[in-house]
């Protein structure tokens, strides 16, 4: 099923995510999403759990390298850049679907 925001169209029917969760990589800029799950590996899930990424928190994507490969996401009034491979790792809930 597609639905459509204000940033485009997103079709969360054939993925393996619950409604409206998509991969942090996916976020379009300006939306918000909530954290869902992290599932980046035991270190580098330590290494965003102290940076703040929560289960539950509020994170919004910034800005995107030209290439696309770095996104600056804002979390807690904070704004740090995450890897594509990195990022993908993570599920959010978008909000407002």
């Amino acid at each position: 099923m597609a639905a459509t925001g204000t940033y485009g169209t997103y079709d969360n029917s054939i993925n393996h995510y619950g409604q409206n969760e998509i991969a942090l990589d996916s976020l379009p800029l300006r939306m918000r999403a909530n954290i869902v799950k992290i599932d980046a590996g035991r270190t580098e899930t330590h290494r965003l759990l102290e940076i703040g990424l929560t289960t539950g928190a509020e994170i919004r994507a910034m800005f995107r390298s030209l290439g696309g490969n770095l996104t600056a996401y804002e979390i807690c009034g904070a704004v740090f850049a995450l890897r594509k491979n990195l990022a993908k790792n993570i599920t959010v809930r978008l909000e407002n679907l």
